[in-house]
């Protein structure tokens, strides 16, 4: 039986290397008595699972972190556009000091 769960954890994973494969795979390999003689291999394949799902979500959140990196760089270039724009379309101002005299 142990076997059979191990067997079938490493086909959903190698069918799809993906979070719900992942998931599947995990709970199978949980079922898997630690007294069984393919526990060893169990964990590595636990281990290879974890590696790769591991990898997958540091590269989602340097993903976002550039994403708002970036948004707020053109948010802050938007600003600076609308504000020479403002610049530029004012009114040259004469100021009249011969009241002064």
């Amino acid at each position: 039986m142990n076997l059979f769960l191990l067997n079938r954890a490493k086909a959903l994973w190698m069918s799809g290397q993906n979070g719900k494969a992942a998931s599947e795979a995990c709970f199978l390999l949980s079922w898997i008595d630690p007294e069984a003689a393919c526990y060893a291999d169990a964990q590595k394949l636990m281990q290879e699972v974890k590696a790769q799902v591991r990898s997958d979500i540091d590269f989602e959140m340097r993903q976002k972190y550039n994403d708002k990196v970036r948004l707020e760089s053109d948010r802050i270039a938007a600003a600076r556009a609308v504000g020479v724009a403002f610049g530029n379309g004012q009114k040259p101002t004469t100021t009249n000091l011969m009241w002064l005299k």
